[in-house]
C-alpha cells in the first residue's frame, strides 16, 4: 500500500517508517525536514521525503490539500493536536483515502479511577491538551459512523525509547530527579508515592499502528489505548529504571504538606495530598526500560489490530 507517515521522523515515526517498509508497503514521510530520526536504520533510504510547516499550512488551508495529492491509500497523522486542524485534513481526505489513522493520547481521558483505563470510560478530560484529543477522537469516530472517512484513534501512554527523556517519577521531564536518585539523595514525591504513570516503548505503539494499518476492517472507527500491561507508581518506577539491584525505597511520611509538579505540555498539577513521602534510594544510575504495549480493548475478533 501506499501510506503517508505525517510527522515521521519523531519519537513514533522513527520506528513505525521502517516497519512499514520492511512490511512492503510504500512510504512517504512529511515532516518540517529539520530532525533526523530517532533511529537511523537502512530502511530510511527507500522512504520518499516531502517537507512542510503543518502549523503554516494549516494557517493557509493547503495542508490537506498538500496530503491529498500525494494519493495515499492509508494516511498516518502522528502530529495533529488541534479539531481544525483534523477537521481541515478529514475533508480533503473524504473520498480519496481509504484509512486515515490517528495518534491521541491517553490525556484524553480525566484522573483515573482504575487502571488500565478502558476505551470507553466516561472520564472528562481536564487541560487543554487533553480536551483537544478527546474532540479529535471523537470526531474521527462519528465520521467513521456516518459512512464517512474510515478513521482509526489509537491513545498512547507516556512514550519511551531512545533519543528522549522518560516522564519521571515526579511525572516530568526534569533530569534532575535521576541526578538526585543516582547520588543517593532523598526525592520528595506526591501522594505518598501513590500516583500513576503509564508507559509505552515508542516501537511497540509503532506496532500497534503497523496492525491497525494492516486490519482495517477490525480498526476502523475504533480508538484503542496502547500502553503497558502495568502502570507505574511514582514510587516503584525508580526501581525499575535502574542499574542494579541493592536499591531499595525508604518511605518517610511527612504529613500536613501538599506537593505540585509540572507534567507535559506545561499542565500543572497540584497534588494536594496531605501526606508526601520522601522516597530514598542508594546510589543507582537509571537505565531505559523496555515496556510492551496493550491494547485495552473489550473482546474483539481475533483480526483485532491489537491481536497476537
Amino acid at each position: 500500500m501506499k501510506i503517508v507517515v505525517i510527522g515521521g521522523s519523531g519519537h513514533i515515526g522513527s520506528f513505525l517508517v521502517p516497519r512499514l517498509v520492511r512490511a512492503g508497503h510504500e512510504v512517504t514521510n512529511v515532516s518540517r525536514g529539520h530532525r533526523k530520526p530517532y533511529v537511523d536504520v537502512p530502511e530510511w533510504k527507500d522512504v520518499r521525503h516531502v517537507a512542510a510547516d503543518r502549523e503554516q499550512e494549516d494557517r493557509s488551508g493547503t495542508f490537506g490539500d498538500l496530503v491529498a495529492g500525494l494519493n495515499a491509500d492509508v494516511v498516518i497523522d502522528l502530529v495533529c493536536f488541534t479539531l481544525e486542524s483534523a477537521v481541515g485534513l478529514v475533508e480533503k481526505l473524504r473520498g480519496a483515502t481509504g484509512h486515515l489513522l490517528h495518534c491521541g493520547s491517553i490525556w484524553r481521558y480525566g484522573p483515573s479511577r482504575k487502571v488500565p483505563i478502558p476505551e470507553d470510560a466516561d472520564l472528562p478530560p481536564v487541560g487543554e491538551y487533553g480536551i483537544r484529543k478527546d474532540a479529535i477522537a471523537r470526531m474521527l469516530k462519528a465520521e467513521t459512523a456516518g459512512g464517512g472517512l474510515a478513521a482509526t484513534s489509537l491513545h498512547p501512554g507516556h512514550i519511551v525509547g531512545p533519543g528522549w527523556q522518560p516522564i519521571g517519577p515526579l511525572g516530568n521531564l526534569d533530569p534532575e530527579v535521576w541526578y538526585t536518585l543516582s547520588a543517593g539523595h532523598a526525592l520528595k514525591v506526591p501522594d505518598g508515592g501513590t500516583a500513576l504513570m503509564h508507559h509505552v516503548h515508542a516501537d511497540d505503539l509503532a506496532q500497534a499502528f503497523q496492525k491497525a494499518v494492516e486490519h482495517r476492517e477490525a480498526a476502523a472507527g475504533e480508538d484503542f489505548n496502547i500502553v503497558a500491561p502495568s502502570a507505574l507508581s511514582a514510587r516503584g518506577s525508580p526501581g525499575l529504571l535502574r542499574v542494579g539491584s541493592a536499591a531499595r525505597p525508604i518511605l518517610n511520611p511527612s504529613r500536613g504538606t501538599s506537593s505540585g509538579h509540572r507534567t507535559r505540555k506545561g499542565m500543572r498539577k497540584q497534588a494536594g495530598s496531605t501526606c508526601t513521602a520522601t522516597t530514598v534510594f542508594p546510589s543507582a544510575r537509571p537505565s531505559h526500560s523496555s515496556v510492551m504495549h496493550r491494547c485495552m480493548n473489550r473482546r474483539r475478533p481475533s483480526s483485532s489490530p491489537c491481536s497476537g
